[in-house]
Order: structure tokens, then sequence, then C-alpha cells
């Protein structure tokens, strides 16, 4: 949603209007789909919205939600959320048999957000599968975050 809003300019078009309406059961009874003009009942679905930040969205369509933050992960689910991560991966490449993955890698991985650690897990088995490895270690994750990092990306 925050993605959504849009600008200062007052001649914007609001993205987040319609969900005024959609959001209030009362008004969501006769709800008009403009696409094939057909009215229906849509005051018992249910809405679920996410944003990175609640800085721009309106007091009325907060008013509209229930919020929940969720926090990150703490250090020992991280190290969970990339061992999951190295087995979809190593399971989608058909190598959960055949190719390894060094621990001390998942302790590398647990400081990134799960995207940027999905990306880096998939550029480390390729670059290990080129360099005629059977193995992704922590230094081959190290060398996919780059030399212009100080240390990992943290989420």
């Amino acid at each position: 949603l925050d993605k959504s809003c849009s600008g200062t300019n007052s001649r914007e078009i609001d993205p987040l209007a319609q969900l005024h309406g959609a959001l209030e059961p009362e008004t969501s009874r006769s709800t008009v789909d403009v696409s094939v003009d057909i009215e229906f009942d849509a005051s018992l679905v249910t809405y679920v919205g996410t944003a990175n930040t609640l800085r721009g969205l309106t007091g009325p369509i907060l008013s509209r939600m229930e919020i929940f933050s969720i926090e990150p992960p703490e250090p020992s689910d991280a190290v969970e959320i990339a061992r999951a991560v190295v087995s979809q991966v190593l399971s989608r490449l058909n190598l959960q048999d055949a190719f390894g993955f060094e621990r001390k890698g998942l302790y590398v991985l647990a400081q990134l957000s799960p995207r940027l650690m999905l990306r880096t897990v998939e550029k480390a088995i390729a670059a290990a599968i080129a360099a005629g490895q059977a193995e992704v270690r922590a230094s081959d994750l190290w060398a996919e975050l780059g030399p212009e990092s100080d240390g990992p990306r943290l989420h």
C-alpha cells in the first residue's frame, strides 16, 4: 500500500481512494464491477494489504485496517529461513542429493533479507557449478555479495 500512495500534487489521482468504500461493510454491500457492469455484495470480502511503512498512508485508510507489525526475524530464526531457502533452491534445481552447502554459509545468509538470500544462493550455486565445485562455501557467498560491502546487507 505504501508504494501506491500518491504524491503531494492535488491533481494526482489517489489510487487508494476506491478502498474507502470497499472497506466499509455498509457501502460495499452494493459494489459495482465497472468492467462487467454487475452489482454485487462485497461486504464479506476480507482485504489483506501490506506496506513496508505506514508513512504516506492516510488516517481514513489506516482506520479501516487492522494493523500488524512484523519485526525482522531473530538471528536463530534467520538461520532457519536461510536453511529453508537453500533447501528450496537445491530442490528446485534437482541438486539436493548432489550438491552441498557449507554450514557457515547459512550464518552469512542469515544477515540478509529473504529476497536477497534467494538471489545470493542462486548466484552462488551457479558460480560454484561453473567453477566445478561440489558445494557452496561461505567465501562464495561473500564473493557474490561483492567487495563493496563491509558485510552483508541486513534485513
